[in-house]
């Protein structure tokens, strides 16, 4: 859980420090791909620059037919190839445990050292798409809480 706090902290530039309480207690869940995709938009650095943009952008599901455009298809092919059957699976292994849709709260996406994500003249190693729950999300006390143990998890990951 260290980890997953330092990495957290990073990629939201240190807010998760004003949260931290509400997050420990609601434990939740991360999902963490590595993927090597091929996309036009993704472009060897600099080396040189001594910064880069940080893309950060809040939106809606309905509005994600806009992020191929701005150079982040990633984002829509990940959620479409991995987070949303990853979802939809732990739904039908537990569905008492249903949460709102991944969209609804944040992804990051984080380019490997030495590359990043072009759009126009700018360059992003870190981009983050933020729904309508975004932090609210991953410390809300509301939302029905349950220990996955190991066998459901390999039957949602089959």
């Amino acid at each position: 859980m260290a980890y997953a706090v330092r990495i957290f902290d990073k990629l939201t530039a240190g807010a998760f420090s004003d949260h931290r309480a509400a997050y420990e207690a609601a434990r939740p869940i991360f999902y963490r791909i590595v993927v090597r995709p091929r996309l036009p938009n993704i472009v060897a650095l600099d080396r040189s620059a001594t910064s880069f943009t940080r893309w950060r952008l809040r939106m809606p599901f309905q509005a994600w037919a806009l992020l191929p455009p701005l150079g982040m298809e990633i984002v829509v092919s990940f959620h479409a190839a991995a987070v949303t059957p990853a979802w939809l699976s732990l739904l039908l292994q537990a569905p008492g445990s249903a949460l709102p849709p991944p969209s609804w709260s944040m992804t990051f996406v984080v380019a490997d050292e030495g590359f990043g994500f072009a759009h126009g003249d700018a360059v992003s190693r870190v981009a983050s798409v933020h729904g309508v729950a975004e932090v609210e999300y991953l410390i809300n006390e509301g939302f029905p809480r349950t220990e996955f143990d190991s066998a459901t998890l390999q039957a949602a990951s089959a």
